[in-house]
């Protein structure tokens, strides 16, 4: 079982390839003729790409776990907040996953990975801009 100085060593190497990572799944979209440029309207092209990739590609939590570190940085730049490990109690739904936090006046948080996971599930349009935007009310 992990510890919890192995969880938050996981947490800072996530952080540190962030900019590699990003990179990396730009190139990929971009070659695909998709254009993430970090805007609410991305999201759209983001959905497409991910529906593609999951569909093309045999690794989807690869796929997942990239577009969750896009949809996450997107938010940030469009609501604010800042990347945490989410560690309130281990019966949190977020436990152990990264979160955005700090964007809002109260104790809430974004969980890019759930959205994205719910999303391939559900695979319903504009989801992806419907749970970025619904959080620009409590942009502090």
């Amino acid at each position: 079982m992990p510890t919890m100085q192995s969880e938050l060593d996981r947490f800072e190497q996530f952080l540190f390839e962030m900019d590699d990572v990003l990179e990396q799944f730009l190139a990929a979209a971009s070659s695909a003729g998709f254009d993430l440029d970090y805007s609410l309207s991305s999201l759209e092209s983001l959905e497409e790409y991910i529906l593609g990739e999951l569909t093309e590609s045999g690794n989807s939590e690869l796929v997942k776990n990239r577009a969750a570190r896009y949809l996450g940085e997107l938010f940030r730049k469009n609501v604010g907040g800042r990347w945490q490990l989410c560690l309130k109690n281990p019966k949190y739904l977020y436990y152990k996953l990264p979160v955005i936090v700090g964007y809002a006046d109260r104790p809430i948080e974004f969980c890019p990975i759930q959205v994205i996971r719910n999303f391939v599930r559900m695979k319903r349009r504009g989801m992806l801009r419907t749970a970025v935007e619904s959080h620009l009310e409590f942009k502090a």
